[in-house]
């Protein structure tokens, strides 16, 4: 799974949430083309989660944008974060995590 992370803070050091950006990547030859999957989730510091922009991976599925691949690529990587985000503690244990099995 590929994940673009960001934080987004109100005040210098206090993170209000975490943004997942879902994405996936081709590489051919020297080149790496990043494709957004559309769905994301924002992790606020109180541990709420919030999915975002399903009804955009709807719509671009529905006009044809994206293949069925894709659609159900997004929706199984969105349900194996979710469930990631849920057995860790905190988003710091996360990012350890997906850091470790990058290597």
């Amino acid at each position: 799974m590929v994940l673009k992370l960001a934080s987004s803070s109100i005040t210098r050091g206090n993170i209000l949430y975490w943004y997942c950006d879902i994405i996936d990547f081709i590489k051919e030859f020297d080149k790496i083309t990043f494709i957004d999957l559309l769905a994301d989730i924002k992790v606020y510091e109180n541990g709420n989660i919030e999915v975002l922009d399903l009804d955009e991976l709807e719509e671009a599925y529905n006009k044809e944008l994206i293949t069925s691949k894709m659609y159900l690529d997004s929706l199984n990587k969105l349900n194996h974060l979710l469930r990631l985000i849920k057995e860790k503690k905190n988003m710091e244990d996360l990012i350890d995590y997906l850091i470790k099995v990058s290597e």
